[in-house]
């Protein structure tokens, strides 16, 4: 204990050990402890032993008290003549109970001759198994005054007495206590002394202090304002989107799938509204929890989804079209019909997927133990600090299915992106731009990915900070780099620079086909485009 560092002055042990040992039995070099070592290790011990020599005024069964007898023990023999054990006053009593269990089996014996046989105790032999349950009987029932203390057995044979109570302080043994475990009385003869002064609990005042790890409410709000920023940037998209999508560089820009960025990017904003809150509230209103985990839950993947999933179909209907440039026709057309029934097959996997999860494994408060500590003030408290959290027991594998989903939907979009690079009308080509978005979507994987695992060693604050700013600036990044390029060339861009800038595709799939229209071309929509590709 010593060596472990278990009697610092910063946590109150109390170490009980036998009272029976000799006399300056620390002093011993068998052990790996020095003797300084164990003296220091002893110091406010409290030791337990049993009371030899009764010290109290009551007489016992032989007419003396503890005192009487042990005076009359040194006189006769002379003590120089023989050691005395300090056991002696047990071999007394001892002699005693025995000659009383005798005497009350010999009243037993005479009590009922014809019951056992006229038997006397010398005709006991060890044979004799109902004699010997008699002596056990009577044994077991003795209750009389002893030089060593009241003398009582218990129905498993041992010894029912008075224990002292001592304390090793600074080199000496100190009377404190005895203890009458027949009546169950404590009588204190001194005081206990502890080291600084301070009284160890006996264990029945140990306390938990419960430090819930809260995120910063005042912040949580300042992201809720935030998302309803970006919340109100989508809708100026949107209506931006809807007021020039007759100019033609918004229409070759696919003007109605532009309308499910926006939705998806406001499904998402509020996809951190819903998480604040329950940041925010998750102590204070527990019942709403469930509530705003399940929205947080559906919204962020189907935002994502429409989001991602409208950037992805444009850029795919562009890569079916210059693959066609390059030798490979298809002539199924791929309007913005067939992109919608699209879109909505991922949706609709989402819907299934996130549907299944609510259905049997839905999400639930969980309470975390992020740490558990002794405080260094009071080692009768522990510290822990919690943290209140959304799981379900199967909630790694439902990420793990919406996280491969998504990963897949990403390396789709990149490769589409990459196929269509080279494309040399600006108007048309968002390789670029696609490839941009899709490196922040990675990137926010990545590192909100590390900081789930982080989180232990996170202030909460800190951490819900880094997820939902990231999160926001990924959103506003998208949006921006979808829109603004084109919004500020909505009114400087013509049909005929479209037509213009367009020349070398447009040549291209005039010689595939046969069949090139320049005048359906100059309208500057992507689906004349494709009508010239299929006739």
């Amino acid at each position: 204990a010593y060596k472990l560092g278990l009697l610092n002055s910063t946590v109150q042990r109390v170490w009980l050990i036998p009272g029976f040992y000799a006399s300056n039995w620390w002093n011993s070099t068998s052990t790996p402890c020095t003797p300084e070592e164990l003296k220091k290790a002893i110091n406010y011990v409290i030791l337990t032993d049993t009371l030899n020599l009764r010290q109290d005024e009551k007489k016992s069964i032989a007419g003396y008290t503890g005192l009487e007898y042990e005076k009359r023990l040194k006189e006769y023999p002379p003590s120089s003549l023989y050691k005395i054990s300090s056991y002696h006053p047990f071999g007394y009593d001892t002699a005693w109970a025995v000659a009383l269990a005798l005497n009350k089996t010999l009243n037993v014996l005479k009590s009922d001759p014809s019951r056992y046989q006229n038997r006397l105790l010398e005709d006991f032999n060890y044979n004799d198994t109902e004699m010997q349950k008699i002596m056990l009987r009577e044994m077991f029932g003795l209750h009389f005054e002893g030089v060593s203390g009241t003398v009582k057995f218990d129905k498993y044979g041992d010894r029912s007495g008075t224990l002292t109570v001592l304390q090793h302080v600074n080199g000496t043994r100190n009377y404190v206590a005895l203890y009458d475990s027949i009546n169950e009385i404590l009588q204190m003869k001194s005081r206990f002394y502890w080291r600084d002064n301070r009284v160890p609990s006996d264990g029945s005042k140990n306390t938990t202090v419960i430090i819930p790890l809260m995120v910063s409410f005042p912040f949580c709000m300042v992201m809720v304002a935030m998302s309803a920023i970006g919340i109100g940037i989508s809708g100026v998209f949107f209506y931006a989107n809807h007021k020039y999508r007759n100019s033609p560089i918004m229409k070759m820009s696919s003007a109605k799938l532009n309308v499910f960025i926006c939705i998806g990017a406001m499904l998402m904003y509020s996809s951190i509204v819903f998480y604040s809150i329950y940041q925010g509230i998750k102590y204070s209103n527990p019942s709403y929890i469930t509530v705003m985990c399940e929205l947080w839950k559906w919204s962020l993947p189907i935002g994502f989804t429409l989001g991602f999933g409208a950037i992805f179909s444009k850029t795919f209907r562009i890569y079916i079209i210059y693959a066609s440039v390059q030798g490979k026709p298809r002539r199924r057309k791929l309007l913005d019909k067939s992109l919608f029934q699209l879109i909505g097959l991922l949706v609709f996997i989402d819907i299934i997927i996130l549907s299944i999860w609510s259905g049997i494994d839905p999400l639930r408060p969980e309470v975390q133990i992020i740490d558990s500590r002794i405080s260094a003030d009071d080692p009768d408290t522990r510290i822990e600090k919690r943290m209140t959290t959304c799981a379900s027991p199967y909630m790694i594998y439902w990420i793990l299915i919406l996280g491969t989903e998504k990963a897949v939907f990403l390396l789709f979009g990149a490769v589409v992106a990459y196929g269509t690079r080279n494309i040399s009308v600006k108007e048309l080509n968002d390789s670029k731009l696609i490839t941009i978005v899709v490196y922040n979507f990675i990137l926010i994987a990545i590192v909100t990915g590390a900081l789930r695992f982080a989180l232990h060693s996170m202030a909460p604050t800190v951490y819900f900070a880094a997820d939902s700013i990231l999160m926001w600036l990924c959103i506003t990044a998208m949006l921006f780099i979808i829109f603004i390029p084109k919004l500020k060339k909505v009114n400087r861009v013509t049909s005929q620079d479209i037509m213009k800038s367009s020349g070398n595709l447009q040549s291209s799939i005039d010689r595939s086909t046969g069949n090139y229209n320049r005048g359906n071309s100059a309208s500057g929509s992507i689906d004349s485009i494709i009508d010239n590709k299929s006739r």
